[in-house]
């Protein structure tokens, strides 16, 4: 009896040995490239597609900034000259001396309009931008045109009025106020402060008297 219970053990055992192999040699092995990636379980992520621009041909871009430089234009109008070599064709006020000559093309004020921006003339070496706000026709074809600029926070402005062949132009800047007289197309520009000078006599005084006055 004994040996027939080593036999059934033995038995028993040797056929879980059996069948545990068998499922060993029928496992298949894994395999990065088709199990753990293969294709029909992979998720490819999706990439938005980027719109390309139109055709410019089609639809110009042009920005509102481009469209006001379009608009609105700066010019440089005035050419600096020597001012001996105008002297013949031109003289300065009377016991004046101007600080520098200048020569602007004659009919150049009419053209701007309001929103543009000009070049003042240069004064010590600095040229200021003078931003057009007002503009004004005259009866009799006279043209003026005025603006301002700003310099570390302060406000100056500008007058220049032309005819029909002559100009005057009167700025303020931080360096003082000036006057230009153009005829024909050429003039000098005057610092306000020398024209002072000129015409006021400070020999005399200012007192003003009134007759019958008691000293």
């Amino acid at each position: 009896m004994k040996k027939v219970l080593i036999l059934i053990t033995t038995f028993i055992i040797a056929l879980l040995l059996y069948v545990w192999l068998d499922e060993g040699n029928n496992s298949k092995p894994i395999n990065l490239h088709t199990d753990i990636l293969d294709k029909s379980t992979r998720t490819t992520p999706k990439i938005p597609l980027i719109t390309p621009a139109n055709n410019i041909n089609e639809h110009p871009v042009i920005h509102i900034e481009e469209e006001n430089y379009l608009k609105n234009q700066s010019y440089a109008i005035f050419e600096e000259l020597d001012i001996d070599d105008i002297a013949s064709d031109m003289a300065p006020i009377a016991d004046v001396s101007p600080i520098s000559a200048l020569r602007m093309k004659q009919g150049t004020i009419k053209e701007i309009e309001i929103g543009d921006s000009i070049l003042l003339p240069s004064i010590e070496g600095i040229s200021y931008e003078l931003s057009i706000t007002h503009k004004e026709v005259s009866s009799r074809g006279n043209v003026s045109i005025d603006g301002s600029f700003s310099e570390n926070g302060v406000k100056y402005t500008a007058i220049l009025t032309e005819g029909s062949n002559a100009a005057f132009i009167s700025m303020n800047t931080p360096e003082g106020t000036y006057e230009i007289e153009l005829l024909n197309g050429i003039g000098y520009v005057y610092a306000n402060s020398d024209i002072d000078k000129a015409k006021i006599d400070y020999t005399k005084t200012d007192e003003v008297k009134v007759h019958g006055e008691e000293h």
